[in-house]
């Protein structure tokens, strides 16, 4: 029932339809380009619901689109369905299918397909609201639409996180109401958010919402993002000295104020959330602490048996060397008296 075979998890075709893959202590010893490359192929080889179980100092962080942690301080992760198609899978060179020409019968139905294909992104470029898919952490999967007024590279090496790409006035609400969908698991929307564009001023309605359904996309978070029209200002010729200016300074002032309390306590909120991440790995190495103690008491006691062990066989060995020289005077006591006998 159990069939053994050596494979090269590099250059070898991988193995499919399997319900486990334990690969333990295996992926510390590759380079990270090399790790990225080989979790594909374990999700490909996977059965859906599938499981797959790392060592203790491995991890699929890289990949976690395709892979849930079902016991993260176990290492095992189910197989779970990619929405987007990541990176192509980089099979081995010599295990490349070679590629098949399209028959004229698909021919028809693959020039519909793409009709339909353009015709849904016509709608989502220019009638249906800009939208970002990323995951619980904000790093960008999937964008919708035209996201160039909400969001930009920022300076430096590439990062596709959203916090890192808002542009400026909209990076603090948006991360107020991306904690909070996460939090409560609710729709957060917020209204005539203004964004600072080189041309002018932009106002967006900021939704978030932290999907839990469909399974897929469970733990993912959406953002979408409706444009309206800027209200007028009206600005005055020049500020009146009085009772009215001052309200208006106090009304700034305190606005200010609040604005400073909400980054206050969002900041606190980031601080406590760290804190229970450090507290969790703080217990996590507690834990591995502990086993260690006790692997170390094994191995005492182990060597207690051995050296008792040991003693025994010293014992032993003692008393047959003993019954040894006995045997070997007895023996030489007979041979004497024989002698004597027969003189």
């Amino acid at each position: 029932m159990v069939t053994f075979a050596i494979q090269n998890v590099i250059i070898d075709p991988p193995s499919t339809k399997l319900d486990i893959l334990i690969y333990r202590n295996l992926l510390i010893y590759l380079t990270p380009e090399l790790q990225k490359k080989l979790l594909p192929l374990f999700h490909y080889s996977l059965n859906p619901g599938g499981f797959l179980f790392l060592g203790s100092a491995e991890t699929v962080s890289t990949h976690s689109d395709l892979f849930t942690p079902l016991d993260l301080k176990a290492r095992i992760f189910r197989w779970r369905e990619s929405v987007l198609p990541a990176e192509p899978l980089v099979f081995p060179a010599l295990f490349v299918p070679a590629t098949l020409e399209i028959p004229k019968e698909l021919k028809t139905l693959t020039t519909t397909t793409n009709l339909q294909s353009l015709a849904e992104q016509v709608l989502l470029q220019h009638f249906s609201p800009a939208a970002v898919l990323v995951n619980d952490q904000g790093d960008i999967l999937y964008i919708s639409g035209r996201t160039g007024k909400y969001l930009e590279p920022a300076a430096g090496k590439a990062n596709r996180n959203i916090f890192a790409m808002a542009r400026a006035g909209l990076r603090f609400d948006l991360g107020i109401a991306f904690q909070k969908a996460l939090r409560h698991k609710e729709v957060i929307t917020v209204r005539g958010v203004k964004i600072d564009e080189p041309a002018a001023t932009q106002t967006v309605d900021l939704t978030v919402k932290a999907i839990e359904d469909p399974e897929a996309l469970r733990g993912m978070v959406m953002l979408v993002f409706n444009d309206v029209a800027t209200p007028a200002e009206n600005k005055p010729p020049a500020r009146a000295k009085g009772p009215a200016s001052d309200n208006t300074l106090v009304a700034e002032l305190e606005q200010e104020l609040l604005q400073g309390h909400q980054k206050l306590q969002t900041l606190r909120e980031k601080m406590q959330s760290s804190q229970e991440e450090l507290k969790s790995t703080n217990e996590e190495l507690q834990s591995t602490n502990k086993e260690l103690q006790s692997t170390n008491e094994e191995l005492t006691t182990s060597r207690k048996e051995l050296q008792s062990l040991n003693e025994e066989l010293q014992s032993v060995n003692a008393e047959q060397q003993a019954k040894m020289d006995e045997w070997r005077a007895s023996t030489t006591t007979c041979t004497t008296c024989s002698i004597a006998r027969e003189l």
